[in-house]
């Protein structure tokens, strides 16, 4: 490898960048992208691979922005930044079309909004114009993000039935109106195999993905059904329509957001309340990045295999974005979508689940030995 150099700012932004600078390219943001991907408006300049660094000093100041390598979402209009690879807007080629929506003069709830998918759904409700309140256990990492967006940030622990009612209260209280609620906070499971699955950790996934779902949407369809209008958009996953193994309770969790939907959506109707659920595929979120990491010790590969392994199987050949779905989520949350209601969409690349099953395990004298 050649010495380390630095690009600076201004160098990147000067276009095209001379080829013994860059390797550069044209692909998509995500793990799976190389250079000779030519599929969107970023310039991709591979740090890690040419020896290359970029001063600190470079680096927007817009969080979030996170280092060693950890991928931290849109930083700003013009720049992203991910493990080794810093991603630069090519000024020849147009921004990214606004949302195609206008939720202008609406103000919107999105539940587990600091970061991810989240985060990317608040942007995108901001584009199209609403008012978003950011609701995360991580306040200050959602004020943060709220600055950046003209909207607020409050606390809220999904799982806390007495703080999710004060929370939609206030927010509707203070508006005059909740228009839009994104029920997006949920987590993740450590994967077991449902014969060894702990109490404890059924309970917690289910707590928040499952119950925290239904509180949030209690308390949003009381008030919406008061002004008799509203939306709600429930964020269930590919494994609520076609379970993985080893994540049981994730499963039964997204399953269940599902039908908790379609219920809410047949009770809110007589009152225009339209709910719908949206089933992200895979996207390479922190949430994902924890998943590939199990999954590839699970089956003794690598993570990068085990990421490969995924995009492979994607049969539109990407891992998602952020604003795929993000971009579903408002288009279901605005008027262009108002006669679907109750409605199950799958954003996933034409993937429609992972059925592998697992191989029988070791025993030895009686004991399992995994």
């Amino acid at each position: 490898m050649s010495a380390m150099k630095t690009v600076s700012a201004a160098a990147i932004g000067r276009l095209p960048l001379k080829s013994g600078e860059t390797g550069l390219g044209m692909g998509a943001a995500s793990p799976a992208t190389t250079a000779t991907e030519v599929t969107s408006r970023w310039r991709i300049i591979t740090l890690s691979s040419l020896g290359m660094s970029l001063e600190a000093s470079d680096c927007p100041a817009t969080s979030p922005v996170t280092q060693a390598g950890r991928w931290s979402g849109v930083v700003c209009d013009d720049m992203l930044c991910g493990s080794g690879q810093f991603f630069v807007r090519d000024p020849s080629m147009p921004p990214p079309s606004p949302t195609p929506v206008d939720l202008s003069g609406c103000t919107a709830i999105v539940t587990g909004a600091a970061q991810g998918l989240g985060l990317e759904m608040a942007t995108e409700l901001s584009r199209g114009g609403a008012k978003v309140v950011l609701a995360d256990v991580q306040v200050e990492k959602a004020r943060v993000a709220a600055e950046g967006l003209g909207g607020s940030a409050v606390e809220l622990d999904v799982t806390d039935s007495q703080a999710v009612g004060a929370v939609f209260a206030s927010v509707a209280a203070e508006n005059g109106q909740l228009d839009i609620v994104v029920n997006n906070a949920g987590v993740g499971q450590h994967l077991d195999r449902i014969s060894d699955l702990p109490d404890e950790e059924w309970d917690r996934v289910l707590a928040a993905t499952l119950t925290g779902t239904f509180y949030c949407g209690r308390a949003a369809a009381a008030i919406m059904e008061r002004q008799e209008s509203g939306a709600i958009v429930n964020i269930s996953s590919i494994n609520g329509q076609n379970p993985a193994a080893l994540a049981g309770a994730y499963n039964v969790a997204k399953a269940g957001v599902i039908s908790l939907t379609r219920t809410m959506a047949l009770e809110l109707a007589a009152y225009g309340v339209r709910v719908n659920a949206v089933c992200p595929g895979p996207v390479y979120t922190d949430f994902n990045r924890s998943v590939m990491r199990q999954r590839s010790e699970s089956l003794g590969i690598e993570e990068q295999e085990m990421v490969e392994r995924v995009r492979a199987a994607v049969p539109l050949g990407r891992w998602g974005e952020p604003r795929d779905i993000a971009r579903m989520v408002a288009w279901l949350a605005s008027p262009a979508a108002d006669w679907m209601t109750g409605e199950v969409v799958r954003v996933s690349g034409g993937l429609e689940g992972v059925s592998a099953a697992p191989p029988k395990r070791v025993r030895n004298d009686g004991e399992e030995t995994v």
